[in-house]
């Protein structure tokens, strides 16, 4: 019987649903869109159990509707239509027939909708990293540098693993040390 460590048993798995694992800097927590979404639901569930909260999670599938059926600003369209290719049924739908008040309802194609919606993202995505990038001073690293890592004894940058992800090694031995984000780097200046 074979037996895998798990790192290779999430590696076959990752493989056999052709998944690629990307793994981000350590010590560099940033926010993301599950930790706004986990914002979000937090709100949603204080507001909805205003009184009682110790029954909150009796009504995660009427949220989780709630999210999957509400318009957003990036895309200009629901999660329901941009994953299903359709709005979901709901109570208040079903009892007024809302569908026949669908204004935006013309001879749209789904592969226009959902470049409609790709394009509106990108917007999105362009605002949001200009407001971001205002001011920002833009690191200049190059392979071969000699840097200090933030607790770390001295590395050499071995290559880059994205735009702002280094993999380095310890100048000394050459041996691969750990990834690191460019803003824990400070460039080494030797005294010779």
């Amino acid at each position: 019987m074979l037996r895998y460590s798990n790192r290779e048993a999430f590696a076959i798995w990752c493989f056999s649903w052709g998944l690629r694992h990307i793994t981000t800097s350590p010590y560099y927590p940033q926010a993301s869109q599950v930790e706004r979404f986990n914002r979000n639901l937090k709100v949603a569930l204080v507001s909805y159990r205003n009184f009682q909260h110790t029954h909150w999670d009796e009504h995660l599938s009427s949220l989780a509707l709630a999210f999957n059926s509400a318009w957003h600003e990036s895309t200009a369209a629901t999660p329901a239509s941009l994953f299903l290719g359709r709005e979901l049924n709901h109570p208040l739908g079903l009892k007024w027939k809302l569908s026949e008040l669908d204004l935006d309802k013309d001879a749209r194609s789904r592969e226009e909708f959902w470049e409609t919606a790709l394009n509106n993202l990108r917007k999105a995505r362009a605002r949001v990293a200009a407001r971001y990038d205002a001011g920002r001073r833009r690191a200049e690293f190059r392979v071969g540098d000699l840097v200090l890592v933030r607790t770390h004894p001295l590395n050499q940058i071995v290559r880059f693993l994205s735009p702002v992800t280094v993999q380095l090694a310890n100048s000394d031995t050459g041996v691969i040390v750990r990834k690191a984000h460019i803003s824990q780097l400070k460039r080494h200046f030797s005294v010779e």
